[in-house]
C-alpha cells in the first residue's frame, strides 16, 4: 500500500530586540537549485533595506538522499561572511536544515551565495534557500535562543521569550511514498 510520511525538522530562532523598538520586516526571498559535486553553489539575489540594526537569516534546507554527509560549507551576502547559527538532520538521514546569519548586512540588492560540501561525483542535493531580513534587531545579542526538533506532529517549544521578542522559523519536511 501507500502511505505518506512527513518527518518536518524545525528550526525556530529568537531575535533578541531593543527595548525601545519592535523588530521591523524588511524583506523575504528564496531559491530552489540542485548541488553536485561540480556544481556546489547557488547564487541568489537578496534587497537589503538601509534602515538601522539590520540583521539577515539565510535557512538552506537539503533533500540529501544519497549525499548524507553534505553540509552548508559557507554563505556569503555582497561578499561578506555570515556566521553559522543552528542545524538539524533528521534521523534516516533524508533531510538537513542549516541557518546562518549576518549582522549589519550590505544594503541594496546583492547576491547570497551558498557553498555546500561533502557532495561527491554522481551525487545530487536538491535545495531551497531563503534569506529574511530585519532591522531594529539587537546588535550585541541578536539571537538569544534556539530549539531545534524532529517530530511527527510537529510541536517545538522555545522559553524565554518576550512580547517583543520576534520568533522566526523554518520547518522543512519530506515526504515518502512506499
Amino acid at each position: 500500500g501507500m502511505f505518506a510520511r512527513i518527518l518536518p525538522a524545525i528550526i525556530a530562532i529568537l531575535c533578541a530586540l531593543p527595548s525601545f523598538a519592535q523588530a521591523t520586516f524588511d524583506a523575504q526571498s528564496s531559491v530552489q537549485d540542485i548541488l553536485t559535486s561540480v556544481a556546489p553553489t547557488t547564487t541568489f539575489p537578496h534587497t537589503t533595506t538601509t534602515a538601522t540594526n539590520r540583521i539577515l537569516l539565510v535557512g538552506v534546507h537539503m533533500n540529501l538522499r544519497n549525499a548524507t554527509g553534505t553540509t552548508v560549507t559557507s554563505i556569503t551576502y555582497a561578499g561578506q561572511p555570515l556566521t553559522f547559527l543552528d542545524a538539524i538532520t533528521d534521523a534516516a538521514p533524508d533531510t538537513r536544515t542549516e541557518v546562518w546569519y549576518r549582522l549589519n548586512p550590505a544594503t541594496g540588492t546583492n547576491n547570497i551565495i551558498v557553498t555546500a560540501g561533502g557532495i561527491t561525483p554522481g551525487q545530487n542535493v536538491e535545495s531551497v534557500s531563503s534569506a529574511t531580513t530585519f532591522s531594529n534587531a539587537d546588535q550585541s545579542a541578536p539571537l538569544s535562543a534556539t530549539n531545534i526538533g524532529v517530530n511527527d506532529p510537529a510541536a517545538l517549544t522555545l522559553a524565554g521569550t518576550t512580547t517583543t521578542d520576534v520568533v522566526l522559523s523554518y520547518i522543512s519536511a519530506r515526504e515518502t511514498v512506499t
